[in-house]
């Protein structure tokens, strides 16, 4: 854990300049990383979907192109029971939060808003929403991402967890749900911290100069891995739950990031660009054993997540710059199944 420890829920001052501001770009860059090849984050860019697919018997990827739209779906995270998927889509036009069951059904948005929010992950007891929005407006007209935390149990509005004239982004849950992981420029620099969701305590975790991005607990809640370019390229690092050195986990030439963890804790699928193009790789953590898996059709995707029992695999996609949707069965050889039309 590196130096400090405090509360959040104090307004910091607005002025501008001085520490605590990173150039405003590390966000935009950080999220273009996670783009397929030639994708664009502006208007008239490629149209992303949501995909859904299931390894096999031996976890190879295989899926189908199922639908097309111009929806711009991204962002999926799974609920901890399986049973629902907590994504971003700006299919009406802004930014938000929407939900839908693991079959497609039931799609519902979340949040309504005109600021952009995403990035969206839930609770490990199933109640709640965290997301990312730009919605506090600084003197000046400057506009931050801080984290925010829906009930979705309730009617309320949603709560704001962070307050800083710097961003806080890629915010992911401990197991237990007592602790919030996430990247943030308020001392100057991209670095990791995690926030207690009692009483907003801080602790800082990581300190270097490259940007710590996506972090994620491993599901024993033991250890927190995330992407930074430390060294020539984006690569995955490995931290304790509480902060402490770094363990480097991939080298191959490349950027490497998105990392998700299978339930044992022992293994993990991330987003590999070491062939040219956006691929999902395995790697076993104790022997650094990698193998890549069978890309989609199109041989791009991004943001993986594994769900929590193991059983199926959801990631973004933009085949043929279309949306694609898909969803397989455990099954070696099973039938898709359209998710998101």
């Amino acid at each position: 854990m590196i130096k400090q420890s405090h509360r959040l829920f104090q307004r910091p001052s607005l002025r501008h300049g001085g520490q605590g501001r990173p150039s405003p770009s590390w966000l935009v860059l950080s999220l273009l990383l996670l783009a397929p090849t030639q994708l664009s984050w502006g208007q008239g860019g490629v149209q992303m979907g949501l995909g859904v697919v299931a390894p096999t018997s031996d976890e190879t990827i295989i899926d189908f192109n199922l639908s097309r739209s111009s929806r711009r779906d991204r962002r999926p995270r799974i609920s901890p029971d399986g049973q629902w998927i907590v994504f971003e889509s700006e299919r009406d036009g802004n930014r938000e939060v929407y939900i839908m069951a693991s079959d497609g059904t039931g799609q519902r948005r979340l949040t309504y808003h005109q600021a952009a929010d995403g990035t969206p992950s839930m609770s490990p007891d199933g109640q709640s929403v965290l997301f990312q929005s730009n919605r506090i407006q600084e003197y000046g007209g400057d506009r931050r991402h801080d984290l925010w935390l829906m009930d979705l149990e309730t009617s309320r509005p949603p709560r704001q967890l962070t307050d800083d004239r710097a961003d806080d982004a890629f915010g992911s849950f401990s197991p237990d749900g007592r602790w919030i992981v996430f990247s943030s420029g308020r001392n100057g620099n991209v670095d990791l911290y995690r926030l207690k969701v009692e009483d907003g305590t801080l602790e800082q975790l990581t300190e270097h100069p490259a940007h710590d991005l996506w972090p994620m607990y491993s599901p024993d809640g033991k250890h927190i891995v995330f992407s930074s370019k430390r060294e020539e390229q984006d690569d995955l690092y490995s931290i304790p739950a509480e902060g402490g050195e770094a363990r480097r986990l991939t080298s191959e030439a490349g950027n490497n990031f998105v990392p998700s963890f299978f339930p044992d804790s022992e293994r993990l699928i991330f987003v590999s660009t070491r062939d040219g193009f956006n691929r999902l790789y395995k790697m076993v953590l104790d022997s650094g054993e990698t193998i890549a898996l069978d890309p989609p059709p199109s041989g791009r995707v991004t943001e993986p997540q594994i769900s929590p029992d193991g059983s199926f695999l959801v990631f973004v996609s933009d085949g043929d710059d279309q949306q694609e949707i898909y969803r397989r069965s455990l099954l070696p050889v099973g039938r898709p199944e359209i998710i998101l039309e």
